[in-house]
This record gives C-alpha cells, structure tokens and sequence, in this order.
C-alpha cells in the first residue's frame, strides 16, 4: 500500500488532529472515515505533516474570530484547496484586533485616493 509506505499510520493521522484541535479549541476524531480520506488523498499527493500543521496555523490566524470560523475542520482544511491553503502568506503579522484592521483599512484607503 503506498500510504503504508511513505509511513501514513494512525500516529501521523492523529498527530495532525490533535494539532487542529489544539489550535481551534474543537474535538475532531483522526478515525472518522471523512477525515483520514482528506488526509489520506493530500498525503499521496505528496503534502508532509508539517505542511498539514502550517494550513491549519494559516486559517486559525486567518479564521478564528470571524464567521468563516466554522470552515476550521477538516474536510475544508485538507479538501481540494489544500496547496492553496498552504502557499497563501501567512496572517500571523496582521492585526487582530477589530479597531487596528478598521483604522489599516481606512489608512489604505486614504493612501489610494491621494492626488498623485
């Protein structure tokens, strides 16, 4: 079996779990039929446990707060969109707090409609 072969075992699948759940504060299971098909398909694609570990820290730094908060599960974290996930800047320098990314917005937006 090639997932057995490049080591996909029950350990890496629930490292990688345990690591969403920690991150989200959620109680996901690593043996849900759902959840080790989404990790099973990226790993043969290739993807290592770290990337799992760094689009799970892109859409919590992303996502937690705000409505899209619910998409932090598995089968939207390690679906389809997986590389896309992965390779997006990482969010962690932005601002969290609500006032911050209003007054950044409106700072930018003065910045555009200058005259030159």
């Amino acid at each position: 079996d090639a997932q057995e072969s490049r080591g996909l075992g029950d350990v890496y699948k629930r490292q990688i779990i345990n690591y969403l759940n920690e991150k989200t504060g959620k109680h996901y299971k690593h043996t849900t039929n759902k959840t080790q098909t989404v990790i099973k398909a990226r790993w043969n694609e290739g993807f290592t446990e770290d990337d799992f570990k760094k689009v799970i820290d892109n859409k919590v730094a992303e996502w937690k707060g705000t409505d899209m908060e619910k998409f932090l599960r598995p089968e939207t974290l390690f679906g389809t969109k997986f590389e896309g996930y992965l390779n997006q800047e990482s969010n962690k320098n932005q601002p969290t707090n609500q006032y911050t990314d209003a007054f950044e917005r409106a700072a930018q937006s003065d910045m555009e409609n200058l005259p030159f």
